[in-house]
């Protein structure tokens, strides 16, 4: 289990958040939800970017400074706050720490940023056999070196993703992709998102997931192609199929270079005049896709604000959704950060049917199934829940392994509380 610390970072005064298979993250606007799931991001996407910088015969004093760099660039220093801070992330056996010192006037004060020895260690012995393999194929004069050196470095590569695994576990994961709120930008921008990126204007992780979307819809319209060993699972297409319908009102569809949503009464809406709701949930519904079809077992999604422009019983629909897709793989992970509390209730009755459902309790499977079908149950286990109150991450699961009810109904209860207060006044003065 990977987890994050924060110490006075940003808008957050203090939290632990512990990475399960699936994680929510509750909170108000502006309380920095987004800040955690990226800083989370962040620290998972070094192994991946370590990788990078062997190909490109980086030493580790350079690879070190290119990760401050990184940083930097996905937080500016403006958004530090003026407190002095420090951010670990435990990964296995690995340990990140960004640590900044006492801020002196005129000064955002020195970052550092300390990793174990172990990745160190790690990182050194690959970049060697790099260039000690590199060095034997040339002194050969072999002139195919140029497809040979790929050839070493994808070796070694694989070979370091393999003792990853090892070493880390269910906290491994090759691949990790951010969805970002304000996805109805990417719908409407289409491939204008790239000047934005080239700008300057959008974040690493947001400037990815531009990247990623036009990419899918390219293949939405026939320009693009991914290369599958296994025909599609007919029995989820037909699954994800019927729940584009209740969604999206219709069915996603492309011809003559130009994407749309053909209506049931058999309107063709282009994505561009989609809803509010229809254009921020379809670069996330792309990406689901894409998710679903991916034959790899070692993928995370971050999804911020799922529920964003959605009725509530279109909520419940999707959190179905996306726990029926943490669950086709045994590791496949999401972190979500959400504003809504219906997402939560939903989730609550997906972690009690897979209470009810499990093999001591067999008697209670095929009733349970007609309510909520097998394939959403989550386990309790495997789940973690987390609001930030005034300035601090807390868990707001309950003993039961539930999402706690009294969180659940505190903001209704706050409503029905000013409604009684109010029908108390009427009646004192009638």
């Amino acid at each position: 289990m990977s987890r994050l610390v924060i110490d006075h970072f940003s808008c957050i005064e203090e939290g632990s958040v512990d990475i399960k298979k699936m994680t929510f993250l509750i909170g108000p606007q502006a309380s920095g939800k987004s800040v955690i799931s990226k800083l989370i991001y962040f620290f998972n996407d070094i192994l991946d970017e370590q990788f990078s910088a062997l190909e490109e015969d980086m030493t580790y004093r350079q690879f070190h400074r290119r990760l401050i760099e990184n940083f930097k660039k996905a937080f500016p220093s403006a958004a530090w706050g003026n407190n002095a801070f420090q951010i670990e992330y435990h990964l296995g056996p690995y340990l990140f720490i960004l640590k900044r010192g006492r801020v002196r006037k005129n000064s955002s004060g020195t970052m550092t940023l300390s990793i174990s020895d172990n990745f160190q260690d790690n990182y050194e012995r690959y970049l060697n056999e790099i260039r000690t393999l590199k060095l034997r194929t040339a002194e050969k004069n072999d002139e195919s070196f140029t497809s040979r050196e790929w050839e070493i470095f994808y070796d070694v590569r694989r070979k370091a993703v393999q003792a990853m695994r090892h070493e880390l576990g269910n906290d491994y994961y090759s691949s990790q992709l951010f969805i970002p709120a304000g996805r109805s930008f990417f719908t409407s921008m289409g491939k204008a998102v790239v000047a934005f990126e080239q700008g300057g204007y959008l974040d690493p992780a947001t400037a990815q997931f531009g990247r990623y979307f036009t990419t899918m819809r390219d293949m939405l319209l026939g320009r693009g192609f991914v290369y599958r060993s296994r025909p599609p699972n007919k029995e989820r297409i037909a699954h994800r199929t019927a729940l584009a319908a209740k969604l999206f009102g219709g069915t996603i569809k492309s011809e003559r270079n130009e994407a749309y949503v053909e209506a049931e009464d058999g309107r063709k809406i282009a994505f561009s005049i989609l809803s509010s709701g229809q254009q921020e949930l379809l670069p996330l519904w792309l990406a689901l896709n894409e998710f679903m079809n991916d034959e790899s077992d070692n993928v995370f999604l971050y999804i911020e604000e799922p529920e964003a422009h959605l009725f509530p019983s279109a909520q419940s629909v999707l959190a179905e959704y996306l726990a029926t897709l943490v669950n086709f793989g045994s590791h496949r992970g999401m972190f979500i950060t959400t504003h809504s509390p219906y997402i939560l209730a939903k989730i609550n009755n997906l972690l009690r049917a897979g209470d009810l459902g499990r093999a001591q309790r067999r008697k209670y499977s095929a009733q349970v199934d007609k309510v909520i079908p097998r394939n959403a149950w989550l386990n309790s286990g495997q789940f973690a829940a987390y609001a930030i109150e005034q300035k601090t991450v807390v868990s707001v699961l309950g003993d039961d392994g539930l999402v706690d009810g009294d969180y659940l109904d505190r903001v209704s209860s706050d409503i029905s509380e000013e409604f009684s207060d109010l029908l108390m006044i009427e009646a004192q003065n009638v």
